[in-house]
């Protein structure tokens, strides 16, 4: 379940802040728990929804919130802070790799200049 919620936080890189999808998720989760009574929402035509628009995404990821909490006793907070945790790292070992690459490259254009 973290990772399928990591995948949602690398699909809405670049449109989001993975902490910005976390929230809005964990505010729609609650959202949807305290309406319940009401019923769910009308369903919207796919061909009418926004797939980058921040509440798709949280949405997405709330419900792997509630499928979670279900499924292995772990509150959405947890898996909030487990998703961010994993996502952050692997986004900053992809940074560290292409800073690598990119000063490879530069040494390898100064070498051939000089």
């Amino acid at each position: 379940m973290v990772e399928a919620v990591v995948v949602l936080l690398h699909y809405a890189d670049g449109w989001h802040h993975a902490s910005d999808v976390l929230e809005r998720a964990l505010l729609l989760l609650a959202e949807r728990q305290r309406d319940v009574s009401f019923g769910g929402p009308e369903p919207t035509p796919i061909e009418d929804v926004d797939l980058r628009a921040l509440d798709t995404v949280a949405g997405a990821v709330a419900a792997h919130y509630a499928a979670a909490a279900a499924r292995f006793r772990l509150t959405d907070w947890q898996i909030a802070d487990m998703a961010e945790d994993r996502f952050r790292s692997q986004v900053e070992g992809a940074r560290f790799a292409a800073v690598r690459v990119w000063r490879t490259t530069m040494e390898d254009v100064a070498t051939k200049a000089a």
